[in-house]
């Protein structure tokens, strides 16, 4: 959908084998090969973020398997990836957009981010961008 509205560079990152291959398979059958990276590993790993060629990111989409979110273990390390991305993948004022199912996730789980919630029926989409520097008046430097 991403490069099919313009997007110069995509990376799906997928860890299951049948569904990476399927990926990496529709994007050159939709002739998007050059400029889509179909990555196969773990999205929660460091370099399955990494800039591509040295370019951040300004817009990620970050869907996890639900069950997930319903460990306290995986749960705390999406989390952490979550901030993690955003610090290390993303162009300033770059945008995170969370996936989840609606009432698992709260802005209390983004105490450091500006988090905004939008809800389509069964699901939430927490659009997660890093707080902007202040200069200690309120207004932003």
């Amino acid at each position: 959908e991403a490069v099919s509205r313009g997007a110069q560079a995509v990376r799906l990152v997928e860890k299951d084998a049948r569904a990476h291959t399927i990926l990496a398979r529709n994007c050159r059958e939709l002739g998007a090969g050059d400029r889509t990276e179909a990555l196969r590993g773990d999205a929660l790993a460091s370099q399955a973020w990494a800039p591509l060629d040295g370019a951040r990111a300004d817009l990620a989409f970050f869907d996890p398997p639900y069950p997930l979110l319903k460990r306290g273990d995986t749960r705390r390390k999406l989390m952490e990836a979550v901030h993690s991305i955003l610090r290390t993948a993303m162009e300033p004022g770059g945008e995170l957009v969370f996936h989840a199912p609606r009432g698992q996730i709260s802005e209390l789980d983004f105490p450091e981010l500006d988090a905004e919630l939008r809800e389509y029926g069964t699901s939430a989409l927490w659009y997660l961008s890093l707080k902007s520097p202040s200069n200690g008046s309120g207004e932003e430097a």
